[in-house]
Protein backbone atom coordinates (compact mmCIF):
# COMPACT_ATOMS: atom_id res chain seq x y z
CA UNK A 1 0.00 0.00 0.00
CA UNK A 2 2.39 2.36 0.67
CA UNK A 3 4.35 1.83 -2.52
CA UNK A 4 0.92 2.62 -4.70
CA UNK A 5 0.73 5.56 -2.55
CA UNK A 6 3.53 6.72 -5.06
CA UNK A 7 1.89 5.80 -7.60
CA UNK A 8 -0.15 9.06 -8.33
CA UNK A 9 -1.06 8.70 -11.99
CA UNK A 10 -3.76 9.21 -14.47
CA UNK A 11 -3.34 5.57 -16.39
CA UNK A 12 -2.44 3.66 -12.50
CA UNK A 13 -5.22 3.01 -10.13
CA UNK A 14 -5.63 5.04 -7.44
CA UNK A 15 -5.38 3.39 -4.17
CA UNK A 16 -7.04 5.40 -0.75
CA UNK A 17 -6.33 3.12 1.79
CA UNK A 18 -6.66 -0.43 4.07
CA UNK A 19 -9.26 -2.60 4.78
CA UNK A 20 -8.61 -5.31 7.50
CA UNK A 21 -10.74 -7.89 9.31
CA UNK A 22 -9.89 -11.07 10.91
CA UNK A 23 -7.61 -13.02 8.38
CA UNK A 24 -8.72 -10.78 5.42
CA UNK A 25 -6.86 -7.18 4.36
CA UNK A 26 -7.76 -5.60 1.37
CA UNK A 27 -6.83 -2.25 -0.37
CA UNK A 28 -9.57 0.45 -1.02
CA UNK A 29 -9.50 1.74 -4.53
CA UNK A 30 -11.24 3.80 -6.83
CA UNK A 31 -14.13 2.57 -8.32
CA UNK A 32 -13.58 1.81 -12.27
CA UNK A 33 -17.17 1.51 -14.13
CA UNK A 34 -15.66 0.51 -17.10
CA UNK A 35 -14.83 -3.22 -15.82
CA UNK A 36 -11.24 -4.01 -17.42
CA UNK A 37 -9.60 -4.13 -20.95
CA UNK A 38 -10.34 -8.87 -21.19
CA UNK A 39 -14.41 -8.04 -21.02
CA UNK A 40 -13.92 -4.99 -23.59
CA UNK A 41 -11.76 -7.27 -26.44
CA UNK A 42 -13.76 -10.38 -25.44
CA UNK A 43 -16.70 -8.39 -26.81
CA UNK A 44 -16.63 -9.72 -30.19
CA UNK A 45 -19.72 -6.84 -30.96
CA UNK A 46 -18.03 -3.78 -29.81
CA UNK A 47 -16.50 -2.36 -32.66
CA UNK A 48 -12.83 -1.25 -31.68
CA UNK A 49 -11.26 1.57 -33.98
CA UNK A 50 -7.69 1.68 -34.50
CA UNK A 51 -7.25 5.29 -33.52
CA UNK A 52 -8.82 3.55 -29.41
CA UNK A 53 -6.87 1.02 -30.17
CA UNK A 54 -3.67 3.30 -30.13
CA UNK A 55 -5.34 5.41 -26.89
CA UNK A 56 -5.57 1.92 -24.64
CA UNK A 57 -2.54 0.95 -25.65
CA UNK A 58 -0.60 4.32 -25.41
CA UNK A 59 -2.54 5.00 -21.87
CA UNK A 60 -1.31 1.48 -20.74
CA UNK A 61 2.50 2.35 -22.13
CA UNK A 62 2.09 5.40 -20.05
CA UNK A 63 1.18 3.65 -16.91
CA UNK A 64 3.82 1.41 -17.17
CA UNK A 65 6.44 3.54 -17.76
CA UNK A 66 5.09 5.88 -14.71
CA UNK A 67 5.43 3.06 -12.69
CA UNK A 68 8.84 1.47 -13.43
CA UNK A 69 10.34 4.84 -12.93
CA UNK A 70 8.82 5.95 -9.30
CA UNK A 71 10.77 8.83 -7.66
CA UNK A 72 13.44 8.82 -10.34
CA UNK A 73 15.60 6.15 -7.84
CA UNK A 74 13.05 3.53 -7.67
CA UNK A 75 10.25 1.72 -10.06
CA UNK A 76 7.91 -0.69 -9.63
CA UNK A 77 7.58 -3.62 -11.71
CA UNK A 78 4.31 -4.88 -11.60
CA UNK A 79 4.98 -8.65 -12.60
CA UNK A 80 1.50 -9.90 -13.61
CA UNK A 81 0.24 -7.34 -16.52
CA UNK A 82 -2.64 -8.85 -18.66
CA UNK A 83 -5.58 -7.56 -19.75
CA UNK A 84 -7.80 -8.46 -16.67
CA UNK A 85 -5.76 -5.75 -14.88
CA UNK A 86 -6.38 -3.22 -17.00
CA UNK A 87 -9.08 -0.94 -15.40
CA UNK A 88 -11.35 0.99 -17.61
CA UNK A 89 -13.50 4.14 -17.04
CA UNK A 90 -17.14 4.58 -18.14
CA UNK A 91 -15.20 6.43 -21.31
CA UNK A 92 -12.76 3.66 -22.00
CA UNK A 93 -9.73 5.50 -20.01
CA UNK A 94 -7.09 2.76 -18.99
CA UNK A 95 -5.63 2.52 -15.22
CA UNK A 96 -3.08 -0.36 -14.26
CA UNK A 97 -4.51 -2.09 -11.07
CA UNK A 98 -3.91 -5.35 -9.34
CA UNK A 99 -0.31 -5.17 -8.10
CA UNK A 100 -0.28 -8.40 -5.89
CA UNK A 101 3.00 -9.74 -7.58
CA UNK A 102 4.58 -5.95 -7.99
CA UNK A 103 8.01 -5.30 -6.22
CA UNK A 104 9.69 -2.17 -5.50
CA UNK A 105 13.09 -2.36 -7.42
CA UNK A 106 16.20 0.00 -7.76
CA UNK A 107 17.42 1.20 -11.55
CA UNK A 108 20.04 -1.07 -11.22
CA UNK A 109 17.21 -3.93 -11.15
CA UNK A 110 18.27 -5.12 -7.52
CA UNK A 111 15.62 -5.58 -5.52
CA UNK A 112 15.46 -3.39 -2.22
CA UNK A 113 16.88 -4.21 1.58
CA UNK A 114 12.65 -5.27 2.72
CA UNK A 115 12.62 -7.65 -0.10
CA UNK A 116 14.28 -10.80 0.54
CA UNK A 117 13.28 -13.99 1.44
CA UNK A 118 11.57 -16.42 -0.77
CA UNK A 119 9.84 -14.85 -4.29
CA UNK A 120 7.11 -15.97 -4.72
CA UNK A 121 5.70 -17.12 -8.34
CA UNK A 122 2.67 -15.51 -8.54
CA UNK A 123 1.88 -14.23 -12.05
CA UNK A 124 0.14 -15.27 -14.87
CA UNK A 125 1.89 -17.84 -17.54
CA UNK A 126 0.11 -16.71 -20.66
CA UNK A 127 1.43 -13.57 -19.99
CA UNK A 128 5.10 -14.79 -18.82
CA UNK A 129 8.12 -13.78 -20.57
CA UNK A 130 9.67 -16.94 -21.95
CA UNK A 131 13.10 -16.66 -18.75
CA UNK A 132 9.96 -16.16 -16.32
CA UNK A 133 8.57 -19.09 -17.48
CA UNK A 134 12.09 -21.22 -17.38
CA UNK A 135 12.67 -20.05 -13.63
CA UNK A 136 9.43 -19.15 -11.92
CA UNK A 137 11.40 -17.57 -9.31
CA UNK A 138 13.56 -15.47 -10.58
CA UNK A 139 12.64 -11.61 -9.85
CA UNK A 140 10.30 -9.74 -11.59
CA UNK A 141 12.05 -7.01 -13.78
CA UNK A 142 11.19 -4.28 -16.30
CA UNK A 143 11.60 -6.05 -19.36
CA UNK A 144 9.34 -8.79 -18.41
CA UNK A 145 6.67 -5.94 -18.02
CA UNK A 146 7.70 -5.30 -21.91
CA UNK A 147 7.22 -8.81 -22.88
CA UNK A 148 3.86 -9.00 -21.32
CA UNK A 149 2.57 -5.33 -22.39
CA UNK A 150 3.58 -6.96 -25.67
CA UNK A 151 0.94 -9.43 -25.50
CA UNK A 152 -1.75 -7.27 -24.60
CA UNK A 153 -1.13 -5.34 -28.13
CA UNK A 154 -1.27 -8.87 -29.98
CA UNK A 155 -4.66 -9.03 -28.40
CA UNK A 156 -6.02 -5.52 -28.96
CA UNK A 157 -4.93 -5.56 -32.70
CA UNK A 158 -6.15 -9.04 -33.28
CA UNK A 159 -9.05 -9.19 -30.56
CA UNK A 160 -7.76 -13.19 -30.21
CA UNK A 161 -5.89 -14.70 -26.94
CA UNK A 162 -2.49 -15.18 -27.64
CA UNK A 163 -2.21 -18.96 -26.85
CA UNK A 164 -4.48 -19.66 -29.76
CA UNK A 165 -1.93 -22.28 -31.26
CA UNK A 166 -1.15 -25.45 -29.81
CA UNK A 167 -3.42 -28.01 -28.65
CA UNK A 168 -3.01 -27.01 -24.60
CA UNK A 169 -1.63 -24.09 -22.90
CA UNK A 170 1.58 -26.54 -22.28
CA UNK A 171 2.16 -27.02 -25.69
CA UNK A 172 1.93 -22.84 -25.92
CA UNK A 173 4.54 -22.44 -23.15
CA UNK A 174 6.71 -24.83 -24.35
CA UNK A 175 6.61 -23.13 -27.86
CA UNK A 176 7.31 -19.31 -26.33
CA UNK A 177 10.40 -20.63 -24.39
CA UNK A 178 11.78 -21.82 -27.72
CA UNK A 179 11.13 -18.76 -29.66
CA UNK A 180 7.87 -18.83 -30.80
CA UNK A 181 4.98 -15.88 -31.05
CA UNK A 182 1.52 -15.76 -31.72
CA UNK A 183 0.97 -15.60 -35.83
CA UNK A 184 0.54 -11.78 -37.29
CA UNK A 185 -1.83 -12.51 -39.97
CA UNK A 186 -4.73 -11.30 -38.47
CA UNK A 187 -3.43 -8.39 -37.83
CA UNK A 188 -1.75 -8.09 -41.50
CA UNK A 189 -5.34 -8.59 -42.69
CA UNK A 190 -6.70 -5.96 -40.61
CA UNK A 191 -3.94 -3.49 -42.08
CA UNK A 192 -4.69 -4.43 -45.54
CA UNK A 193 -8.48 -3.89 -45.49
CA UNK A 194 -8.37 -0.86 -43.59
CA UNK A 195 -8.99 1.95 -46.54
CA UNK A 196 -7.82 4.85 -44.25
CA UNK A 197 -4.03 5.67 -44.25
CA UNK A 198 -4.40 6.66 -40.93
CA UNK A 199 -5.51 3.91 -39.39
CA UNK A 200 -3.12 1.58 -41.41
CA UNK A 201 -0.18 3.77 -39.42
CA UNK A 202 -1.71 2.99 -36.49
CA UNK A 203 -1.76 -0.89 -37.07
CA UNK A 204 1.73 -0.93 -38.47
CA UNK A 205 3.38 1.42 -36.02
CA UNK A 206 1.47 -1.03 -33.08
CA UNK A 207 2.40 -3.96 -34.77
CA UNK A 208 6.31 -3.27 -34.66
CA UNK A 209 6.13 -2.37 -31.01
CA UNK A 210 4.28 -5.19 -29.85
CA UNK A 211 6.99 -7.24 -31.92
CA UNK A 212 9.82 -5.27 -30.33
CA UNK A 213 8.33 -6.16 -26.73
CA UNK A 214 8.26 -9.58 -27.01
CA UNK A 215 12.01 -10.28 -28.22
CA UNK A 216 13.53 -13.42 -26.65
CA UNK A 217 16.45 -11.80 -25.15
CA UNK A 218 15.52 -9.24 -22.27
CA UNK A 219 17.92 -6.80 -23.35
CA UNK A 220 16.09 -6.48 -27.07
CA UNK A 221 13.29 -5.03 -25.65
CA UNK A 222 12.47 -1.45 -25.09
CA UNK A 223 12.16 0.62 -22.51
CA UNK A 224 8.75 1.43 -21.79
CA UNK A 225 9.56 5.32 -21.60
CA UNK A 226 10.02 5.20 -25.50
CA UNK A 227 7.01 3.12 -26.27
CA UNK A 228 4.87 5.67 -24.50
CA UNK A 229 7.19 8.54 -26.20
CA UNK A 230 6.54 7.26 -29.17
CA UNK A 231 2.24 6.20 -28.96
CA UNK A 232 1.87 9.61 -27.48
CA UNK A 233 3.72 11.28 -30.65
CA UNK A 234 1.45 9.61 -33.01
CA UNK A 235 -1.71 10.22 -30.84
CA UNK A 236 -1.20 13.60 -31.26
CA UNK A 237 -1.67 13.67 -34.85
CA UNK A 238 -5.06 12.08 -34.37
CA UNK A 239 -8.12 14.52 -34.20
CA UNK A 240 -10.11 14.56 -30.79
CA UNK A 241 -13.44 14.40 -32.42
CA UNK A 242 -11.91 11.09 -33.95
CA UNK A 243 -11.22 9.46 -30.72
CA UNK A 244 -14.74 10.82 -29.18
CA UNK A 245 -16.57 9.27 -31.80
CA UNK A 246 -14.73 5.99 -31.76
CA UNK A 247 -15.50 5.68 -27.48
CA UNK A 248 -19.05 6.36 -28.43
CA UNK A 249 -19.25 3.73 -31.03
CA UNK A 250 -17.74 1.31 -28.66
CA UNK A 251 -19.73 1.79 -26.21
CA UNK A 252 -23.03 0.81 -27.99
CA UNK A 253 -22.19 -2.25 -28.08
CA UNK A 254 -20.12 -2.29 -24.24
CA UNK A 255 -22.07 -2.06 -21.51
CA UNK A 256 -20.09 -4.17 -18.48
CA UNK A 257 -22.00 -2.97 -15.79
CA UNK A 258 -25.40 -2.63 -16.84
CA UNK A 259 -28.28 -2.93 -14.40
CA UNK A 260 -30.22 -5.24 -16.49
CA UNK A 261 -28.10 -7.31 -16.73
CA UNK A 262 -28.25 -11.35 -14.59
CA UNK A 263 -24.78 -10.86 -14.35
CA UNK A 264 -24.77 -7.42 -12.40
CA UNK A 265 -22.68 -7.78 -9.34
CA UNK A 266 -25.29 -7.68 -6.33
CA UNK A 267 -23.35 -6.34 -2.77
CA UNK A 268 -25.17 -6.70 -0.14
CA UNK A 269 -24.63 -4.85 3.38
CA UNK A 270 -22.73 -7.50 5.06
CA UNK A 271 -19.48 -7.07 2.75
CA UNK A 272 -18.67 -3.69 3.88
CA UNK A 273 -16.04 -3.65 6.61
CA UNK A 274 -14.13 -0.44 8.77
CA UNK A 275 -11.51 1.29 6.77
CA UNK A 276 -8.62 0.07 9.02
CA UNK A 277 -6.90 3.34 7.47
CA UNK A 278 -7.64 5.46 5.13
CA UNK A 279 -5.40 8.90 3.12
CA UNK A 280 -7.86 11.70 3.60
CA UNK A 281 -5.46 14.13 1.33
CA UNK A 282 -6.30 13.47 -1.98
Amino acid sequence: MEALHLASHENVLRVYGLAEWEGSIALITELMHGGNLRLLLGNVSVDLRPVLQLRICEEISSGLAFIHNIKHNKGQVHGDLKPDNVLLSKDLHCKIGDFGSSRIVSFTGRTTATDVGQVKAQFTKVYAAPERLRDPFTRPRRHQDAYSYGLILYEVLSRELPHQFGVSEEDYLRAIKNGRRPGTEIIDELKKSSSNAKDKEVIQVLKNVMMKCWQNKPEDRPDMRDIRNELQQLMSTRERNEVTQSVAKAQESYHPYDPSSSNQFKISLDCFVPFHRFNRSG
